[in-house]
């Protein structure tokens, strides 16, 4: 498809420059600061025994190239992603969730289905799952939920999954049922529609995806698509709670092994589309931990959106690039070349009679960064990045974050034709806590000293993407103030012994000065209103 496709380079998703750039965010950003006290030690060790003055300069000039390099690198980064930055939609209303709602005033509107969007459901480990009472109250009355379920459900207890991989108990999907209040279970029963087509679906072999999709589709109310052959939504429940006129479709653009002979591709999302129904994109998508989405990949899914296209020719970007110099849009202006560009408009390719036009996406609801993105409207049509992680027993806080959104979907005039009407969303946190156990029992038992361990999901209609940390923002301050205190004793010890001279305490005041700037920079970025 594009250079988004897969490589597959020793269950590395991405493709080599992207490997680069995710080593860049998941590695430098925690080993940045001591990778730089080990070079400073490099440098100034060989000052002591003063026979390896030569050799410290060289340390000097690889210390500073490789700090300027990586500065610059993650600057400029910052810098384009806050020009493209995104502002959220919607206002907050008094349930603590915010709302926005596509209004026509010519128009009658009636309801006809609400429909619920989770992000990446991660692994628990040995932790519970449970739910406030607010993330209850919000999906109630919702007739179905559309979530990732991240790597697969492992049937068999005597695997072991391991660090890299993503697997789940078999008790997740009754934790997920309790997110739905007892009340509307009994009116009616809320669907779940969980995609099994990211990039941890094969972490266990086809056996293993087969087997998990299977025991999914085992229970009533739960349905796994992702499948090669049901990448999107025939849903073979009761036909009087079937949806009529819905059409979604999912698939990964990155898979960690080659042998993906089952899971459904982004690539053929434009296969299963359906120009007479509403059409709802639910990819596993873009890259990992970046809370803002970079600009090209902000122009390709608008297309989707506004053209049913997702791709950015390249003679687009030629232009913009071209368009930035004073020089070139002068000539354009010139009258001989405006009559050029008429003439070549006239000129067409006749459209054959009852050609389709470009699909259009009704709505897209992206997952795979674990950090929630941005969701923002675009014509009729609205675009949620990334719904974060909707649950994670991890404790770093860019595993903790998500988003979730309910939409309405409304017949307009009785035609049919569903559009989008209401749409509610908000943040969600995952809580790790741990509790002790009650049980008069358990406590005479071996077991008497362990404890609950749980995970509680809860809305935080605070949140701003501020807090979202991106690139291990906690860690990046520690080393930052470990890197300035390890320095300075170490300076200090040395200007005491009369080894080094004040020279070095201009670097070090040079370089901590630079540092701090760069921190604050950097650290501007996750700055946001919503």
């Amino acid at each position: 498809m594009s250079k988004d496709e897969s490589r597959n380079l020793k269950f590395i998703p991405y493709s080599f420059w992207e490997t680069m750039n995710w080593i860049g965010k998941h590695i430098i950003m925690d080993f940045y600061y001591p990778f730089m006290i080990l070079i400073f030690f490099l440098f100034v060790t060989p000052v002591v025994s003063t026979s390896f003055i030569v050799v410290s300069i060289h340390w000097f000039f690889i210390f500073l190239i490789l700090f300027c390099l990586f500065a610059s690198l993650f600057i400029y980064r910052m810098v384009q992603r806050k020009i493209h930055r995104i502002a959220n939609i919607g206002i907050l209303n008094e349930d603590g969730w915010r709302e926005f709602e596509f209004n026509n005033s010519n128009s009658k509107k009636e309801v006809k289905y609400t429909i619920g969007f989770i992000g990446d459901i991660m692994k628990m480990d040995e932790y519970i799952l449970k739910f406030e009472k607010r993330i209850q109250k919000f999906f109630d009355g919702v007739d179905l939920i559309v979530g990732n379920l991240e790597g697969i459900i492992l049937t068999d207890k005597t695997k072991n999954g391991g660090i890299a991989t993503q697997n789940h108990s078999s008790r997740i999907l009754k934790q997920l049922e309790q997110m739905i209040p007892e009340s509307t279970q009994q009116e009616k029963r809320t669907k779940w529609l969980l995609s099994v087509s990211n990039n941890h679906s094969a972490d266990f072999g086809d056996k293993g995806f087969k087997n998990s999709r299977d025991f999914i589709n085992s229970n009533p109310n739960f349905y796994a698509f992702g499948d090669l052959d049901i990448s999107h939504s025939s849903f073979p429940w009761d036909p009087t709670q079937n949806m009529d006129g819905i059409n979604i479709v999912t698939g990964t653009m990155w898979t960690n092994k080659k042998s993906q002979n089952l899971i459904s591709r982004f690539k053929s999302y434009d296969e299963h589309y359906k120009p007479k129904k509403f059409n709802i994109l639910f990819p596993h998508w873009h890259f990992e931990n970046e809370c803002y989405v970079r600009s090209k990949t902000q122009r390709k899914s608008i297309n989707l959106i506004l053209k049913g296209e997702y791709k950015e020719r390249n003679w687009i970007t030629i232009y913009r690039l071209i368009e930035q110099f004073s020089p070139i849009k002068i000539l354009l202006k010139l009258p001989l070349i405006q009559k050029m560009q008429k003439f070549l408009s006239l000129y067409k390719k006749p459209k054959v009679p009852g050609e389709s036009e470009k699909q259009k996406w009704d709505l897209i609801f992206g997952h795979h960064s674990h950090v929630p993105q941005p969701i923002k409207n675009y014509g009729t049509g609205i675009i949620s990045y990334s719904g974060g992680n909707f649950t994670s027993s991890k404790r770093r806080k860019k595993h903790i974050s998500g988003l979730i959104m309910k939409c309405e979907l409304c017949d307009v005039n009785k035609t049919g034709q569903l559009q989008l009407g209401k749409i509610n969303w908000c943040y969600t946190l995952n809580e790790r806590k741990k509790k002790k156990m009650k049980d008069d029992e358990n406590r005479q038992n071996d077991e008497q000293n362990k404890k609950i361990k749980e995970v509680n999901v809860i809305i935080d209609c605070l949140r701003t993407r501020k807090k979202c940390f991106e690139n291990r923002n906690i860690k990046f301050k520690t080393n930052l103030i470990i890197f300035s205190v390890v320095l300075g004793i170490w300076l200090g010890v040395f200007w005491l012994l009369g080894t080094i001279n004040y020279f070095y305490w201009i670097i070090y005041a040079i370089l901590m000065i630079a540092l701090f700037v760069y921190f604050g920079l950097k650290y501007s970025r996750f700055t946001s209103k919503i």
